[in-house]
């Protein structure tokens, strides 16, 4: 296989980075590695969600990153002060435009996945990053009522 297709996927354990990689794997992408985030979300399973998915798609366990998003810490449904709650991070907020967005929005958190996996894309020559970001989390786009 050429090297045109070298391949990195962020595997977040949710259903949209199993998606990106099935797709990958189906498409016969030369997918060179897996990276999960740990940015001090309260969901524990995703690492291990992230770790079966890549068991069944024949892949090693992903690669495990840290991010600080600290600063964020209880602002957000999915980094609360305490526990988790699962009613608390089905609501909705009003952002800085009047739009609704989920509770579990981390601001920044997509672009600097995307920043870390170019930076690793760049230094290990790889061609491609892929991974499943849902288009309302965030773009600025009204969710269909």
């Amino acid at each position: 296989m050429s090297d045109d297709k070298r391949t990195i996927v962020l595997v977040s354990g949710g259903l949209d980075s199993c998606v990106a990689l099935a797709y990958c794997r189906h498409f016969d992408f030369d997918v060179k590695g897996t990276v999960h985030f740990q940015y001090g979300q309260s969901h524990a399973k995703e690492l291990a969600h992230s770790q079966v998915l890549c068991e069944a798609l024949g892949m090693p366990k992903p690669r495990i990153l840290k991010l600080d998003f600290e600063h964020l810490r209880g602002t957000t449904a999915l980094m609360p002060r305490e526990g988790f709650n699962q009613s608390d991070a089905a609501e909705t907020i009003i952002d800085q435009f009047g739009h609704a967005v989920s509770k579990t929005y981390v601001p920044g958190r997509n672009i600097v996945m995307l920043a870390m996996l170019g930076g690793i894309a760049d230094a290990e020559r790889i061609h491609y990053v892929c991974g499943g970001w849902n288009a309302v989390d965030y773009s600025g786009l009204r969710q269909a009522a």
